[in-house]
Order: C-alpha cells, then sequence, then structure tokens
C-alpha cells in the first residue's frame, strides 16, 4: 500500500479493523434509510403510492384493475385494512396499519381514505371526535359511511351505510370533513 502512495492512516485503519466493507455499506444504508424517512415525512401520500406499487401482490392489483364498480373497489379495500390489521389502542398511525399490522380506528379510517384515494375512489376519514373510525366515501355517484370494527381481532369487520349528500351537508362540521372535496 505504501508502494501506491496510501495514506499512512488507512493503512492504520485496515491493521486494526481488518475489513471495511461493512462500514461502507452501513453509510450506504444509512443514506439509503434518511432518504426512505425523508420522504415517508414529506410526501407521504406519494411515498404510499410507490410502496403499493412494488409490494401490492396480484389480488390487491385487481382492486386498481378495470370491470370493478368504484363501490366495488371500496368494499375491496375496507376488507382487505379489516384482513392485515388488528386493533390496538392509541396507535393512530395509518401506516402503522401496513408496517405493524395493527392500529386503532383513526388509523383505520385514513388508511381507507389513502388507499381509496390511490385507486381514484373518492374517500374522506372523518376528523370529528365522535366520529370513531368513520370513512366517508363518494363511489358510483353515491355516498356511504364505511366504519370500522371497534377492539377486534383479525379480520377485523366493516359495516357500511348509504347516505346522503344533504345530510353529510348538514353535519360535515361536527364530522370533520369538507363537501367541496366530493364536489370537484
Amino acid at each position: 500500500m505504501r508502494k501506491h502512495d496510501i495514506p499512512e492512516w488507512y493503512i492504520d485503519s485496515c491493521r486494526k479493523i481488518r475489513f471495511l466493507f461493512p462500514r461502507g455499506h452501513c453509510i450506504t444504508y444509512a443514506q439509503l434509510y434518511w432518504q426512505l424517512l425523508y420522504y415517508k415525512a414529506n410526501s407521504t401520500e406519494d411515498f404510499y403510492q410507490c410502496y403499493f406499487e412494488i409490494y401490492a401482490d396480484n389480488e390487491d392489483k385487481e382492486i386498481i384493475a378495470g370491470g370493478m364498480t368504484e363501490k366495488e373497489k371500496a368494499d375491496r379495500v375496507a376488507e382487505y385494512i379489516g384482513e392485515i390489521s388488528d386493533y390496538e389502542y392509541y396507535d393512530s398511525d395509518w401506516t402503522e396499519i401496513f408496517l405493524k399490522g395493527k392500529g386503532d380506528c383513526m388509523a383505520s379510517r385514513y388508511a381507507m381514505e389513502i388507499l381509496c384515494r390511490y385507486i381514484d375512489v373518492k374517500a374522506q376519514g372523518c376528523g370529528g371526535l365522535n366520529e370513531h373510525g368513520k370513512t366517508v366515501v363518494k363511489a358510483d355517484g353515491k355516498y356511504y359511511i364505511y366504519t370500522t370494527g371497534f377492539n377486534e381481532p383479525r379480520p377485523r369487520s366493516y359495516m357500511v351505510s348509504e347516505t346522503t349528500y344533504s345530510y353529510l351537508a348538514e353535519h360535515a362540521k361536527e364530522m370533520g370533513i369538507w363537501m367541496g372535496y366530493f364536489e370537484g
């Protein structure tokens, strides 16, 4: 190494460590994870859109494929979330539904919203405190409220009830939804 003008500090490091390859990998992986965390924190919807495009299995991709009505797609999304997640108190981060397979009703309603938006079905998780686990979905020109099961093991159930625009408009503020989203 001295013959090729390698710095002395590097030669000393090689004597002490003997193998430097894992440190290089460690730095590369740290940079990769930093980038992933950055995109997950700052572009959450885009991050999970890419995640689902890469990791979704064929059955999951059927939701995206044609031939299903919007209502059937929303039903399948609710069923999918119910199949992959257990109820866990005070775990309201919707990403944990997919990463840990656990989450509370708030996590379920926002996971439903994100997946529905991904497949071009209009959905909005209710932000009101009394709207436990409810997601409003506009599918095939009608409005539905999907309510996730509370404190259930996998598969969690979803109740679906049809509602009207006028009911939602009247209760939008207390439900924590913005009706303008559904109009566009």
